[in-house]
């Protein structure tokens, strides 16, 4: 009678384990943000073309710089950057090429 008890108690503990919420940790991710109030010239922002077109579309297809505004880049941009594995300059130009420097 002691082994029944034990089974059951050892069973009830594995299907309690097997049914909770595992927790999982978000480590928030620091991301700084585009330098805005900079200037660009021609060249920075052919750069900043040619980086959005050599680094993005290795995963996804590219949109058009206007189909997003500002703040929808600036937030994109920031996301990206990390996983395209630009430095923050180079996201600044990216960002100034799809913002068209306004």
């Amino acid at each position: 009678m002691k082994n029944y008890k034990v089974i059951v108690a050892v069973v009830f503990v594995y299907f309690a384990m097997a049914c909770s919420k595992k927790v999982v940790p978000v480590i928030p991710v620091p991301t700084t943000p585009p330098v805005v109030n900079a200037t660009f010239s021609e060249a920075d922002l052919a750069q900043g073309k040619q980086l959005y077109e050599n680094n993005c579309a290795k995963c996804h297809k590219l949109y058009a710089p206007d189909s997003y505004d500002k703040a929808n880049w600036e937030t994109i941009v920031n996301r990206m950057a990390r996983k395209a594995k630009i430095t923050d300059a180079e996201k600044s130009l990216v960002f100034h090429y799809l913002t068209n420097g306004k």
